[in-house]
């Protein structure tokens, strides 16, 4: 195999601060570039090239206890596609808008509370769109669908924070889900791909809790979230797309001199799943230093 990606970003934003409120304005334009090629037994070989031109704005408000904040962004997206076979080659273009709006109130002292509703995207992932073949023997591979479209979500989330306690409620609602489909073949070939027949709605409650006290400092996190999705596909039944994943965590750190930190990170997550995929337990543990050297020019 070899792969190779290129990406192109630029960028212009403007803030005009009025003494009655802040405006935002900006545009970005990005080029997108990758080239495939593979040989197994044939020769495959793929070019695809995407450009995103979006344009944003924004105002926001200010008051004693109160922030508020809204805006849009629109993006133009066209995507082309170039298979060795030249049937297959194909040229599209899709617009969305994504409206957001924040509200943040300070009751009292050491308390806020937030609410905020954003519209979002999830583009597909390159090993998602690409339509070259990859081996895994001789009898199963995987291809991509370049026709893929973009997973659209609405997320609405809650929070409430007392000094160092974080607890958060959100809400998604995510359709055009990609999901991988698995196709057993007449010639006893397994092939997996990829189809927009996933809508889920997920649920996550959060709490999250920081410490600190002279040299040492110590934080605790642990998020559940319920998930239930549907399937256009026949071969995805909808009664394995709805679950629990719940994901505990926690890192302590402790400075042993002006420059060097001692840490240590560990995650724990209870067996679940996720949209469609279902996993076992996993943990992870990090145990490190940090030091900062040559005038902390060197980490």
């Amino acid at each position: 195999y070899d792969n190779r990606y290129y990406v192109n970003t630029y960028n212009l934003d403007f803030t005009l601060p009025f003494p009655w409120l802040n405006f935002k304005l900006g545009g970005e334009y990005s080029h997108y570039r990758a080239e495939n090629y593979a040989r197994y037994n044939t020769i495959d070989d793929f070019l695809y090239k995407e450009t995103v031109g979006s344009f944003y704005t924004d105002v926001s408000k200010s008051w004693e206890k109160v922030f508020f904040k809204m805006g849009a962004r629109y993006e133009y997206t066209k995507t082309k596609g170039y298979p060795q076979e030249e049937q297959n080659r194909f040229s599209r273009s899709y617009a969305n808008w994504f409206p957001f709006v924040d509200l943040t109130y300070k009751p009292v002292e050491n308390n806020v509370l937030y609410l905020g509703y954003s519209k979002r995207i999830l583009r597909p992932e390159m090993i998602q769109l690409n339509p070259t073949r990859l081996y895994t023997d001789v009898f199963s591979y995987s291809v991509g669908n370049p026709l893929l479209n973009p997973a659209l979500m609405d997320y609405l989330e809650f929070r409430y924070q007392y000094k160092t306690l974080n607890v958060g409620v959100s809400y998604v609602h995510t359709s055009d889900g990609i999901g991988l489909l698995v196709n057993n073949q007449a010639n006893s070939q397994i092939v997996q791909t990829y189809s927009n027949c996933i809508s889920s709605n997920s649920l996550t409650g959060n709490v999250s809790y920081n410490y600190s006290h002279n040299r040492f400092s110590a934080g605790a996190q642990l998020s559940v979230t319920y998930n239930k999705s549907k399937s256009s596909d026949k071969s995805l039944n909808d009664g394995s797309l709805e679950g629990f994943s719940t994901v505990a965590a926690t890192n302590i750190t402790y400075l042993l001199g002006s420059k060097t930190v001692a840490y240590a990170t560990y995650m724990y997550c209870f067996p679940g799943m996720e949209q469609f995929i279902h996993y076992k337990s996993f943990q992870n543990l990090a145990l490190g230093v940090n030091c900062n050297l040559m005038k902390n020019k060197l980490i």
